[in-house]
């Protein structure tokens, strides 16, 4: 019975190592980042918005009312 708690002690002990040294792990990595680009800020970049043609702008209006027409329940008669 000792051997199974000394062995499960064991585990326990080398899971919350593993976890401490992934935490040191990420805080090198970013102190390396702040080293490396001057900056300890994390910036998020917004895509570039995605421009469409007219044609394809008409189009998507076009969509989006036939989208609300139908969802307001109105059927419309081609």
């Amino acid at each position: 019975m000792i051997e199974f708690l000394w062995g499960l002690f064991t585990l326990l002990a080398r899971a919350a190592i593993f976890v401490f040294e992934t935490i040191v792990f990420v805080s090198n990595l970013k102190r390396l980042a702040r080293f490396a680009t001057g900056t300890d800020k994390l910036i998020d970049v917004p895509r570039d918005p995605k421009t469409h043609s007219p044609a394809a702008q008409r189009a998507l209006d076009e969509i989006e009312q036939r989208r609300t027409h139908a969802a307001h329940g109105g059927v419309r008669a081609s």
